[in-house]
């Protein structure tokens, strides 16, 4: 890769960061994460969907799951949300 490429490709992922979200994880995402999902899902795969779908029911606005896991993705793509990574 050459510097211009490196700095590019930086630059692209320096406004990806700056438009990402810290959300704290609080019980009303560990009970929903408790609850079914209509594919199987691991216990952080299930706090990061339903995170994202606590988000989604509070703002009215459904956010895209950037996953490389082909468990989160399919299950957040049965959830009706865009999925990004894989």
């Amino acid at each position: 890769m050459t510097p211009s490429q490196h700095a590019t490709r930086r630059g692209v992922v320096v406004r990806l960061i700056e438009r990402m979200e810290r959300i704290d994880v609080v019980p009303a995402t560990l009970r929903r994460a408790s609850d079914p999902f209509p594919t199987p899902l691991g216990t952080l795969d299930a706090i990061h969907l339903s995170t994202a779908i606590l988000w989604a029911n509070a703002f009215d606005e459904r956010p895209v799951v950037a996953t490389h896991d082909a468990e989160l993705g399919t299950a957040g793509r049965a959830m009706g949300f865009t999925v990004v990574g894989i």
